[in-house]
């Protein structure tokens, strides 16, 4: 069974929050996931992409205090081969 969860987070940057993703990631295995208003930069989404083993992902960033999506992918059914930008 393929599970997509969309998921609008209003912000990922506290630990309380990056603990509550993972216990979905555990609960729901998504083979995709979307987090919405992550209120993140690239490099601290990065890095919580980082702690999620499983998963690669593409970052669009938070401008100031608002916006951020991340879209993640279980890298054992997808592997990203090509990045296109129109």
């Amino acid at each position: 069974m393929m599970k997509a969860l969309s998921w609008n987070r209003r912000g990922i940057g506290h630990p309380s929050k990056i603990v509550s993703l993972n216990d979905l990631i555990i609960h729901e295995k998504p083979k995709i996931l979307m987090l919405q208003e992550t209120k993140q930069g690239h490099q601290e989404m990065k890095g919580i992409i980082d702690q999620l083993k499983q998963y690669e992902g593409r970052i669009c960033e938070s401008r100031g205090a608002s916006r951020g999506i991340v879209t993640l992918w279980n890298h054992s059914v997808w592997k990203h081969t090509i990045d296109t930008i129109s």
